[in-house]
């Protein structure tokens, strides 16, 4: 065993060569003498060379001063300083990854993160497409169950088409179309059935249809209304259709008849006296062409008017009618005195001014 009793001033060895095998392990150097210090620096020396510890005898050895001085200069000196030497190579490896992420790695997360999006509006697109096909499918058989429903009904009153007219047959086609909750025809059943009979839903057909059956109410057609077809011997829609030339001739027969069953059949409740301009300027709109030259002056007129302000009552639809029919189209006719209503008045004003 290597006596290590001379280990004075003679044979000093630096300790700092001694220890430096430590800097290849996980330890800095700072660290490894401050470990040594933690215990008694002959023991810890002669322990780690499997040597006999040193016995001192008298005063501090050599070898005591030089490593307590030692100590003094790693003491002043900071630990950055000391393992500053072995961060080099640990941030250049660090900034070697980093840069290695940003070139492949980086992108790769991005292509990932992108196709990841992509296929999530794929499948979000796909549910709303499944969604919508799902929706228009179910529209459509709705619509198919429906039309077989009407084409069914169709057929059985064709095959009393050649028959004698009955109102059984009558009452099989209004029950076509009325309503399955009530017992009458609501806007959407009166639709379908001038559609089958070839009308226009807004048009002047349409209103002579209602007045024929004396309807009472816009956009309802009862049981008992739709009944009145019967003193006419229609029974089913080709033979309704059938009878529109004759229903049309014998409006403009009636015109002023009808003129007046007009507004009674477009207020909104039967207890009101008025309705408002706008619904009154369409129903003009339908009835008027052929039964006044000045109509469309007419409507440039009520254009001009404010439509929240104004209504028109039975008495002011009645003397238009009596105004156009007496009236010519240079105002000569105009009569000041008579007791036109103040539209009126203001209509022939207006007009004479503008032409």
């Amino acid at each position: 065993m290597t006596n290590y009793s001379n280990f004075g001033s003679d044979n000093q060895i630096d300790l700092s060569l001694q220890f430096s095998f430590f800097t290849n392990s996980s330890f800095s150097t700072s660290q490894v003498f401050l470990e040594a210090y933690n215990y008694d620096i002959q023991s810890s020396v002669q322990s780690f060379f499997q040597a006999d510890p040193i016995e001192t005898k008298g005063s501090e050895s050599q070898d005591e001063i030089n490593l307590n001085s030692e100590k003094e200069s790693f003491s002043s000196s900071s630990e950055d300083e000391l393992i500053k030497p072995l961060n080099k190579p640990i941030k250049k490896q660090e900034k070697k990854i980093e840069k290695e992420e940003e070139i492949i790695i980086k992108p790769k997360k991005e292509k990932e993160e992108k196709e990841k999006r992509e296929k999530e509006k794929r499948e979000k697109e796909k549910r709303e497409k499944e969604k919508r096909d799902k929706e228009k499918r179910e529209r459509e058989k709705e619509k198919e169950k429906e039309k077989e429903k009407r084409e069914k009904e169709k057929k059985k009153i064709k095959k009393k088409k050649n028959s004698k007219p009955s109102r059984q047959t009558l009452l099989e086609t209004f029950n076509t179309y009325k309503n399955e909750e009530s017992d009458f025809m609501d806007a959407d059943g009166i639709e379908k059935f001038l559609i089958d009979i070839e009308i226009d839903p807004i048009s002047l057909e349409a209103l002579v249809i209602s007045w024929v059956i004396e309807s009472e109410t816009m956009c309802i057609f009862t049981r008992k209304e739709f009944l009145n077809f019967w003193k006419y011997e229609a029974d089913t829609t080709e033979r309704i259709q059938s009878k529109i030339p004759f229903f049309m001739k014998r409006c403009e027969q009636n015109f002023n008849k009808f003129y007046v069953w007009v507004f009674g059949w477009s207020k909104e409740h039967s207890e009101h006296r008025s309705i408002a301009l706008p619904i009154a300027r369409e129903l003009w709109k339908l009835i008027l062409p052929g039964h006044w030259k000045l109509c469309d002056k007419w409507f440039e007129f009520i254009n001009t008017l404010n439509e929240n302000s104004n209504s028109i009552n039975l008495d002011s639809w009645k003397l238009l009618l009596d105004f156009a029919q007496t009236t010519g189209s240079s105002m000569e006719d105009y009569d000041e005195t008579a007791a036109w209503p103040v539209l009126i008045d203001d209509f022939v004003e207006w007009y004479l001014e503008n032409n």
